[in-house]
């Protein structure tokens, strides 16, 4: 949770919901797997609105979602299914481990005519 006190650039509802995935991380910011509902209590906020606060913090690169495996595919349903984890500084927000500006799968996926 210090991690988004000192270094997060939102606020609001947005960063009232990066606190309430961060509560539920790993003390390294890491294994964040909290449930709509869990976030939509934690926050006090309707689980459409964490779901769409989600998808604006994963575009504007201050979240990555990780699908969890066996779980629809569709776009609010990744969102709603996925860990959220902080970006760290310096790494792609769609793969994590990868470089922002030098990231190998985001290059490869545009290359092959899908959206980086």
């Amino acid at each position: 949770m210090t991690w988004v006190w000192d270094h997060s650039p939102v606020g609001g509802t947005e960063r009232l919901v990066l606190l309430a995935i961060a509560d539920c991380a790993a003390d390294d910011g890491a294994n964040a797997w909290p449930s709509l509902g869990t976030l939509a209590r934690k926050a006090r906020l309707d689980e459409r609105t964490v779901r769409r606060i989600i998808r604006r913090l994963e575009v504007g690169g201050h979240l990555l979602v990780e699908v969890a495996a066996g779980t629809p595919t569709a776009p609010a349903a990744a969102a709603a299914a996925g860990a959220a984890l902080p970006v760290r500084d310096g790494q792609c927000a769609r793969h994590r481990g990868q470089r922002a500006g030098r990231c190998g799968p985001c290059r490869s996926e545009e290359l092959a005519g899908g959206t980086p």
